[in-house]
């Protein structure tokens, strides 16, 4: 269901979700005519009430390192299932109580359009020597979640991923979550709290493009259309190149 990746963060910090609505309308397939669709999404940042429902996330989140998260814990294997109402409904897995200094980061697209879409999240971490696992729902591997690489943005380090995911989403429905958690490592590094002092950055923004009208000759997974319609995401090809 998920898969629990290393990325980077600090020793103490705050985390900024900057989440962004998406309006894409494509109409080309290289030679070819795609019908043109306007559509729109919306991210949503969630975390659990201490009753176990949603509330929207908002404002910073402080970071602090957790005893029982590192390289090989068995905290980051258990978990605790939460049923998610949502497009793909199913089961989404939250770290145990065993990881107390774990965050909510739960990550949805809504489609406000009135046409069916794929969609993906396109994510910078800001590049640091420290450790931040990350609790990705995957959907039995259906979805995919990508690490491109580094990129500079504004004239800082960020670590590059997308996650795309492989049903579309119809007008009016919220995706199951993409990233659910984070948490910081027990052997954090406070050499990047020094670094990011005024808080530590995350950026996404949601890409869609239209999931039907399509040429015959296109394949239809998400992943495909995506990367044909919207473009494929690298470090030289991502939503803030030349920023």
């Amino acid at each position: 269901m998920k898969k629990a990746l290393a990325l980077v963060c600090c020793l103490l910090a705050m985390v900024y979700l900057l989440y962004h609505t998406g309006f894409f309308s494509y109409i080309r397939d290289g030679g070819s005519l795609v019908e043109p669709m306007r559509v729109e999404v919306k991210l949503n940042e969630h975390r659990r009430s201490p009753s176990g429902e949603l509330m929207p996330s908002q404002g910073a989140t402080i970071l602090k390192p957790d005893a029982n998260a590192y390289e090989g814990s068995p905290y980051l294997q258990q978990y605790d299932s939460w049923q998610w109402q949502g497009v793909q409904s199913g089961v989404v897995e939250f770290w145990s109580s065993g990881l107390e200094r774990a965050v909510d980061k739960i990550v949805t697209v809504t489609n406000n359009g009135n046409t069916p879409v794929y969609v993906r999240v396109v994510f910078a971490f800001e590049h640091l020597s420290s450790t931040l696992w990350k609790n990705v729902y995957t959907a039995q591997g259906a979805n995919q979640i990508i690490h491109h690489g580094t990129v500079t943005i504004h004239g800082q380090l960020f670590d590059l991923y997308s996650y795309t995911y492989a049903q579309s989403l119809a007008p009016g429905e919220t995706s199951c979550p993409s990233l659910v958690q984070i948490a910081l490592d027990a052997n954090a590094n406070a050499f990047d709290l020094m670094v990011i002092a005024g808080g530590y950055e995350i950026i996404s923004v949601a890409q869609a493009c239209q999931a039907t009208g399509l040429p015959s000759e296109l394949p239809g997974d998400a992943f495909t259309v995506l990367n044909t319609l919207v473009g494929e995401i690298s470090t030289e090809q991502h939503p803030w190149v030349g920023q």
